[in-house]
């Protein structure tokens, strides 16, 4: 509960209500840590935001109508609440970061740390999720997001019922109606943009908000509603709401949207329900999980950096046994924080508590941008002797210059969103190289050895086939991305300056399914085999019958591990030395590419005209496929060809292009 102040009036301390914000975070933490089990752990943030609007929403009705309400106090006690063990963490993971990350990662935690500081995390990540962006387990600060959409909400909610109090408007009718509006934006959202419904603070206010309006029901109607079959019938009803949500959402789910609807009504109804119910008295308000509650809000942001950390340092998702040592160092953790931080601070009547916290949250908001601003801080001692020309290959990300993209989509007269257009001079090409990223990964290799024969090359596109849904489930950037990729490969097929034509695609659609991958005009053929080979042969077709020579990318194998770990060793990882073999199993990668280049190399038996190259042959002898060969490191991610890998393939793709 919030502390004490002389001029605010408390609610009634409600253990049950501790012992909620208990559950809330352990369904987050098992979201986190295991989520092959707790697939809709995410709503233990809905949990929150119900729980917090309540509590804070009785708090300000309260004082308003005993006329002691001051933004000042209401701002200094939510200093007094976040910002001990905010800070604490945020320079944990900062100090951490120094001494573990690479550069393009410390730019990252810079910048989320930043982001945290500033309670605009929520707005940093909706801006980042996308195709290259990284892993969400990579990012340490990634959970600050919900703290951010709380602030921002109490930034303006205090000033709101203030506004409702002084003109005499009906508080309830007056929720209600700010519910209805960021509700309808969420339920909108969610049908066209996951992330956006996810991170925006239009669509999640109405959780906080419908706490609120819990804190008006129970003011004014308390007689009513607690008597003990009420509070029984209610309690029930919300663990059933909240039970329904843990079983039947899961992260693929339209979230929050309708479904969002289980767990807030959920939490609606116990803690209407009140101390009188059975399952709020002998469950929610044991003393072990009230416990767990005191110590939730330490809980929430000590334990995901924890496991966030080991997954980039040992670049992969950390073993069960760590995660469970992780949970129990995050307790113990968040207890020392609660017991000699937070307590502390938040009862010590001193004036200056206030302004040093946040001076010190103002130091630690600079510092994180400072290192984001200057790339990482690449002279740290540990890194600054690293080979500077690998470091640039491992970090390179093949993004397109926004001023060379524009003069690209000038020359060709185009007007509409295209994600990639790279034009090696000002004059039309007669190479165009299209296709997805794998494509945009190739260009600055292939353009290299093609500037030896004075060939210019364009590379547009986004996605490669012609009439294809092709997005990560519920990206609506992505959606934008692959409409812009057909667009691009129409545009290449039907130009007459263009005589050749490199076609490349990952191959991965086939079967990872966190992607859409279907027809856009028979959206019922489900096997995505079919709609492999339907989307090839037209692409194909259109090109020969637009008389373009076409050669056809075997897709690059993928590695499987961060190509990083090939060139440094990390500090604090068990495997702290550079990786000794930057490899695969050549039947590694066989084995995971036998349902692609199987049906891949079919359709191609019935094109004699289309040349085929097979990055493999390239990347891979007998035995092995390679990362880093002769001192080079070939790839930039698990899939992506860094610039020397793409010079290593184009220099025999050149081959098979007429550039006499």
């Amino acid at each position: 509960m919030i502390p004490s102040s002389k001029n605010l009036i408390h609610t009634n301390y409600r253990p049950d209500i501790d012992g909620l914000r208990a559950f809330s975070v352990f369904f987050v933490i098992g979201y986190h840590a295991f989520p092959e089990i707790f697939k809709a752990g995410f709503i233990g943030v809905d949990i929150f935001f119900v729980i917090s609007g309540y509590l804070i929403s009785s708090i300000i009705i309260g004082n308003l109508k005993n006329n002691s309400f001051s933004f000042l106090d209401f701002y200094i006690r939510r200093i007094r609440r976040i910002f001990p063990a905010l800070i604490l963490v945020l320079v944990v993971c900062f100090v951490f970061g120094w001494f573990s990350l690479f550069p393009i990662e410390l730019k990252q935690l810079g910048k989320h740390i930043a982001g945290s500081a500033g309670f605009i995390s929520n707005f940093i990540l909706w801006n980042e999720s996308g195709y290259f962006d990284n892993a969400a387990s990579t990012k340490p600060m990634l959970h600050i997001w919900s703290l951010g959409i709380e602030e921002q909400f109490y930034f303006i909610w205090p000033l709101i019922l203030w506004l409702i109090f002084k003109i005499r408007i009906n508080f309830l009718l007056s929720i209600i109606f700010l519910i209805i509006v960021s509700f309808s934006f969420n339920v909108y959202e969610a049908k066209i943009d996951k992330v956006a419904t996810f991170y925006s603070p239009l669509t999640r206010f109405w959780e906080l908000l419908v706490g609120g309006l819990l804190a008006i029901i129970k003011d004014g109607y308390k007689g009513s509603i607690n008597s003990k079959l009420n509070s029984n019938f209610l309690s029930i009803l919300g663990v059933g709401l909240i039970l329904l949500a843990f079983f039947f959402i899961n992260d693929e789910s339209a979230y929050p949207g309708v479904l969002a609807l289980f767990p807030v009504i959920g939490s609606f109804f116990l803690i209407l329900a009140g101390n009188n119910s059975i399952f709020n008295q002998t469950i929610l308000s044991n003393k072990v999980l009230v416990w767990f509650g005191l110590i939730s809000f330490p809980l929430y942001l000590w334990h995901w950096p924890l496991i966030s950390f080991a997954r980039i340092v040992e670049s992969d998702f950390p073993n069960e046994n760590y995660r469970l040592i992780s949970i129990v160092i995050s307790i113990f953790l968040s207890w020392v924080t609660y017991k000699f931080l937070e307590k502390p601070i938040r009862y010590k009547k001193s004036k200056l508590i206030p302004a040093t916290l946040v001076a010190l949250m103002i130091g630690i908001g600079f510092t994180g941008l400072h290192s984001y601003k200057n790339d990482g801080l690449p002279n740290r001692s540990y890194v600054s002797n690293f080979n500077e020309e690998n470091f640039k290959m491992a970090f390179l990300f093949s993004e397109d210059d926004p001023i060379s993209h524009k003069k690209c989509m000038d020359t060709y007269g185009l007007k509409d969103f295209i994600r990639y257009c790279n034009l090696t001079s000002s004059e039309k090409a007669k190479i165009a190289l299209i296709g997805d990223s794998h494509a945009r990964a190739l260009y600055d290799g292939l353009a290299f050895y093609l500037k030896k024969y004075n060939q210019n090359l364009l590379n547009l596109g986004g996605r490669l086939f012609l009439d294809v849904e092709t997005y990560p489930i519920g990206d609506k950037k992505e959606i934008e991305v692959y409409k812009g990729g057909i667009r691009a490969t129409q545009f290449v097929l039907q130009e007459p300056s263009i005589e050749t034509v490199v076609m490349v695609s990952k191959g991965h659609y086939l079967t990872d399914d966190n992607w859409v991958f279907k027809l856009i005009n028979n959206q019922n053929l489900k096997d995505k085999k079919q709609v492999w080979e339907i989307a090839m042969r037209k692409t194909l077709d259109s090109a020969i019958e637009n008389n373009k020579e076409v050669v056809f990318v075997i897709d690059n194998p993928s590695l499987g591990f961060d190509p990083k770990l090939c060139i440094y060793g990390r500090p604090f990882s068990k495997n702290n030395s550079i990786k000794k073999s930057c490899t695969i199993p050549k039947s590694k990668y066989e084995n995971e590419s036998k349902i692609y280049r199987k049906l891949v190399m079919s359709i191609l038996d019935d094109y004699p005209s289309v040349k085929v190259f097979d990055a493999a042959e390239h990347l891979c002898d007998e035995k092995k496929c390679y990362g880093m060969l002769n001192g080079k490191i070939l790839y930039r991610d698990n899939d992506h060809l860094s610039l020397e890998g793409g010079k290593l393939i184009s220099k025999e793709l050149i081959k098979l292009l007429n550039l006499n």
